[in-house]
């Protein structure tokens, strides 16, 4: 495992154990509010993205699909993106990549920000 798969196993590991355990330190009895049914990151190349995750995980990543004019919430004035995606399964979590293309949208607006990685 190379150096950034192995930071990228660790951050998803660390999520994963913050989000389970935030309910017994907050003294919630150990009940989650909601669930988690995937994990989205925002990444700039998504075949780059897809071998990186499919060699962490053992897995195959599917060909990513892609999705034109997508409207954007009422915040964002009516503005619309284009989304490439690819959904996988490991070890019984559904992961998500999601990269912008042919302009701006929420995923290349997340990784001017905070680089690429988790989004939600």
């Amino acid at each position: 495992m190379n150096a950034r798969s192995a930071g990228l196993f660790m951050g998803i590991v660390g999520f994963i154990l913050g989000t389970v355990s935030t309910p017994f330190v907050h003294g919630q009895g150990g009940k989650l509010n909601g669930t988690v049914t995937h994990f989205g990151f925002a990444v700039r190349d998504i075949d780059k993205s897809a071998k990186a995750f499919g060699e962490l995980f053992g897995v195959t990543v599917p060909g990513p699909q892609t999705l034109r004019d997508v409207k954007l919430g009422p915040s964002y004035g009516g503005k619309k993106m284009n989304v490439k995606y690819a959904q996988f399964t490991a070890g019984g979590v559904r992961f998500e990549l999601l990269q912008n293309f042919d302009g701006d949208g929420l995923y290349s607006e997340h990784i001017a920000k905070h680089g690429e990685g988790f989004h939600h």
